[in-house]
């Protein structure tokens, strides 16, 4: 099965980078991803 907690989170991560990189007040260049645990897992 894909829909497995991984392959959902990356989705959730995916969604918001795009949401950012959406906003004009946001520096594209500047859009970054950190996380620790399964945080870090999935970035």
């Amino acid at each position: 099965m894909t829909h497995t907690y991984p392959f959902l989170a990356a989705c959730a991560v995916r969604s918001c980078l795009a949401l950012l990189d959406s906003l004009p007040e946001v520096d594209r260049e500047r859009i970054g991803v950190y996380g620790i645990s399964w945080g870090g897992f999935i970035t």
